[in-house]
């Protein structure tokens, strides 16, 4: 007997995953048969792409996952009147969307209309920028300026810049009396989600920066942006009245119906008064006071602005009136000096007729030839402040004074009357003297030479000018300071250092003097000096020459 195996084809489960489609399902097929496929349906955004694993004969359980392709979307970007949009640009459906860097002058981006998805939309889509005009408005409050913002944006930064009338502490580190006009940063890029709401609740923000002296009447001040991403949007920079901030200013003193120079003299006499007249500029609820320093007494005001001031019975001297100008968080000081004299009775004035300089070991022997008081002296580098300002001595006969670091100074000595009353400083006469000390075993080779990178003396406006100063002879590590003369006097442009150069871009016409001073090791003032003529010129414009100075004394 024979017995034969019965053999059952086997039947497989063919699983058809669409895939986020609205298709698909189950059949089965017998195995080494092609299975037949479900319809996937559709998916939103997509195209069908076909099965995978690709279709072959079944054998065994399977599961064929439906693959799509997206669709491809124009989408457009319109910067709305600024720069940086896009035209019409195929995008993936449903794949990231990132819309580009859009500036406008002076505007902030408040947003897109429509909104910006994350995500490329079903369709063609143009998505216009929105944007906020940005203003800046600056007040004084206090010692402070309160910058205010609208049309700002969170994540975008804010940095602030002032036009400043600076001196050597900020931009030397030292205590010199330079000055000097720039740009200094007052506030570093910060977020505008730092800033404070402003008070009046109508959205815009408020950053605080502290009060500066500006070169000029009005005061400068610019706002830089930049966007969510770091990169420069746009600056708003504008010069701002006082009055725009709020700030009170005493334009202008009159004493007794005429404007004030800040120096007057008057006679001590019977019923002797004086009228002080303050202007202040328009901003409104300005309250004045005017104090005699010497005496602590405040005068009494009439007519809001107007001090009477009753001379009558005071004693000869020096007197200065400390006038104030307040208007809530701000104020505006000035002050004039009255030499009062009498004529009744004799008023013997200090004199100093001579004032001899001798170096001696250890200092220099001062000798002056005075009269009717004290003597004093200052001893300076010419053009700076005082190094040193001695005591008043009385009865004088030669002072030593210990100086013997090398250079040129002033010696400024000075006589005042006994019993003058005034503010530190007071005299009645005075007289300079130039003091030489030399170096010690020093050589008489020293030099000092100074040049120019444009051919001098005719410069043109607005050429920037390279100096060069280069001194031999001197000992140790050399430094140099320049000055500039002009209608003004000498200004100090760059303090001493071991730079032996600076870069000047003339701005106004005219002839100046370039001055380069140059010290070796262990000197108290300049060793050297030299100078160079510069006439700045512009052939649009004709420089003005003053032939005759009249002086009517009345």
């Amino acid at each position: 007997v024979t017995f034969y195996a019965k053999w059952t084809l086997n039947n497989y489960t063919i699983t058809w995953d669409a895939n986020g489609g609205n298709g698909g399902g189950e059949n089965s097929c017998d195995h080494g048969v092609m299975p037949t496929a479900i319809d996937a349906g559709t998916k939103t955004g997509y195209a069908f792409a076909g099965w995978n694993p690709v279709l072959a004969e079944a054998t065994g359980d399977t599961t064929y996952t439906a693959q799509w392709d997206a669709n491809a979307v124009n989408i457009t970007f319109d910067a709305n009147g600024g720069t940086g949009g896009t035209g019409p640009t195929a995008m993936a459906y449903d794949s990231p969307l990132t819309a580009p860097t859009v500036t406008k002058e002076g505007f902030v981006l408040a947003g897109w209309n429509p909104e910006l998805p994350a995500t490329v939309p079903l369709t063609d889509t143009t998505y216009v920028a929105q944007w906020e005009t940005t203003v800046v408005t600056v007040t004084m409050v206090g010692s402070e300026f309160k910058v205010n913002i609208e049309g700002w944006a969170a994540d975008y930064q804010y940095q602030i810049w002032s036009y400043q009338n600076v001196t050597s502490d900020i931009l030397l580190g030292d205590d010199g009396n330079v000055q000097a006009n720039q740009w200094i940063l007052s506030q570093g890029y910060t977020p505008g989600s730092a800033g404070t709401p402003d008070a009046s609740n109508n959205g815009s923000i408020n950053f605080m920066i502290p009060g500066f002296t500006s070169p000029t009447e009005n005061f400068m001040i610019a706002v830089r942006i930049a966007d969510a991403n770091g990169n420069f949007v746009t600056e708003i920079r504008d010069a701002y009245t006082p009055e725009a901030l709020s700030m009170v200013v005493i334009t202008k003193v009159l004493v007794d119906d005429a404007v004030t120079t800040g120096y007057e003299l008057r006679e001590i006499k019977a019923g002797a008064e004086t009228l002080i007249k303050v202007i202040g500029n328009d901003v409104p609820g300005i309250v004045y006071t005017a104090t005699v320093r010497q005496t602590g007494d405040n005068l009494d005001v009439s007519n809001t602005n107007e001090f009477l001031w009753d001379i009558s019975a005071l004693a000869p001297g020096i007197y200065t009136i400390e006038i104030t100008a307040t208007n809530g968080d701000t104020t505006a000081t000035k002050e004039i000096t009255f030499e009062l004299f009498t004529l009744a009775g004799t008023t013997t004035y200090g004199s100093i007729d001579e004032m001899s300089l001798d170096l001696a070991p250890g200092g220099v022997d001062i000798t002056p030839i005075y009269a009717n008081g004290t003597f004093s002296f200052r001893v300076r580098e010419p053009g700076r402040a005082a190094q040193f300002r001695s005591v008043e001595y009385a009865n004088a006969g030669t002072v030593t004074h210990p100086i013997t670091a090398p250079g040129v100074y002033h010696v400024f000595g000075y006589a005042t009357r006994a019993g003058l009353i005034g503010t530190e400083g007071s005299y009645d006469d005075g007289l300079i003297r130039t003091l030489v000390i030399p170096r010690d075993g020093g050589s008489s080779s020293a030099s000092l030479n100074f040049t120019a990178n444009q051919t001098l003396p005719n410069v043109a406006n607005g050429t920037p000018i390279v100096f060069t100063a280069t001194a031999t002879g001197l000992p140790g590590t050399v430094q140099y300071s320049f000055w500039r003369y002009d209608a003004t006097g000498y200004v100090l442009v760059k303090d001493w250092s071991t730079s032996n150069t600076f870069s000047w871009t003339p701005a106004r016409l005219g002839e100046y003097q370039l001055e380069a001073r140059a010290k070796g090791d262990g000197a108290g003032s300049y060793e050297l000096k030299t100078s160079l003529g510069v006439n700045i010129t512009d052939q649009n414009f004709a420089k003005a020459d003053v032939t005759t100075i009249t002086l009517n004394t009345g």
